[in-house]
């Protein structure tokens, strides 16, 4: 029955994936032909396009080293190399529908280092939480013309999902205990998950720099395409971190794409960032860009072998 029932959830969300997938290329399909051609002004730079990859790349490092740090906190610490290892390849998880799929291959990719379940599978859940945490409170923080242009829905949605994920974390020592249950019957074994207060500020630190290190980079890809980024950093950050954040949320959207597009698009065109075909040739060229940028590492990864160790680590257990 379980196996069934999985089928038809894989099912599902495969056809949801092609229909938002479908419906965003009709979208951006006739947005492109009524807008008019002398509107869009194609002025590829180079220059700028290679500044804003190795900002993107630098971003992951730093990603990485947060991830690290956070996992050293529960008393396993583990080599750069390897964590950039992982941390790659398990980013492959995210074109496959259900982000569960990542958030799983980072966790036993970690395992296979010798870190046990338990942290391996808290560092995932605390650094994946604070960054969306981070992505909202980013949004609200600096994108509030955003959220007015794009309807009152958008702005309390976010609103919203950012109190919600907010009180869940703070209120971490308690809620750790029902998602401990739920993980493990997830993985059929028992966890006791834990939120070190040291680990969760750690996240905080390097997921909102990184947030603000994209936002620099997309400005940047927006000038290396069209020639110009006339509006300031902070829209540009806005409108990015928001159609990322859709993009993650929607499970069934392997790499947000589709829900991410349409995102997106509309808040480019919101925020007077770019005219109808110039957002819609910043959107394709920003997935194209960034997919190559997610996926290029972990493929140079997949050939290394990590130095695996068959028995859970029994290390100190993190304290808060």
């Amino acid at each position: 029955m379980r196996a069934l029932w999985a089928r038809y959830r894989t099912l599902v969300l495969r056809a949801l994936a092609i229909v938002v997938v479908w419906y965003a290329g009709v979208y951006l399909w006739r947005q492109w032909e009524s807008a008019s051609r002398a509107e869009l002004r194609v002025s590829i730079n180079v220059s700028y396009l290679l500044i804003a990859s190795v900002i993107v790349l630098s971003t992951y490092l730093l990603l990485i080293e947060t991830w690290r740090r956070v996992l050293a906190v529960y008393g396993k610490p583990i080599s750069f190399i390897d964590a950039a290892h992982v941390w790659f390849v398990a980013n492959l998880g995210k074109y496959v529908p259900g982000k569960i799929w990542q958030v799983t291959a980072m966790t036993t990719m970690t395992t296979s280092l010798g870190v046990r379940v338990v942290d391996a599978g808290s560092a995932a859940a605390v650094i994946t939480i604070v960054n969306v945490i981070a992505g909202f409170a980013i949004v609200l923080a600096v994108g509030s013309g955003l959220l007015r242009s794009l309807g009152v829905g958008y702005e309390r949605a976010t609103v919203l999902g950012t109190v919600i994920l907010a009180a869940a974390l703070i209120a971490a020592p308690w809620t750790v205990k029902w998602v401990s249950r739920a993980a493990s019957r997830i993985v059929g074994k028992e966890l006791n998950l834990v939120a070190p207060a040291r680990a969760i500020w750690i996240s905080i630190a390097g997921c909102t720099i990184a947030w603000a290190a994209y936002g620099v980079a997309f400005q940047l890809f927006v000038r290396g395409v069209t020639g110009r980024a006339d509006g300031p950093w902070t829209a540009y950050l806005a409108a990015y971190t928001l159609s990322y954040l859709v993009g993650y949320l929607a499970l069934f959207a392997p790499g947000g794409i589709g829900a991410r597009e349409l995102v997106l698009t509309a808040a480019l065109r919101a925020l007077n960032l770019a005219t109808p075909a110039e957002a819609a040739l910043i959107t394709v060229g920003s997935r194209l860009w960034l997919t190559v940028l997610e996926i290029v590492p972990g493929v140079l990864f997949l050939p290394r072998r990590l130095k695996t160790n068959s028995s859970e680590a029994s290390g100190p257990r993190a304290s808060s």
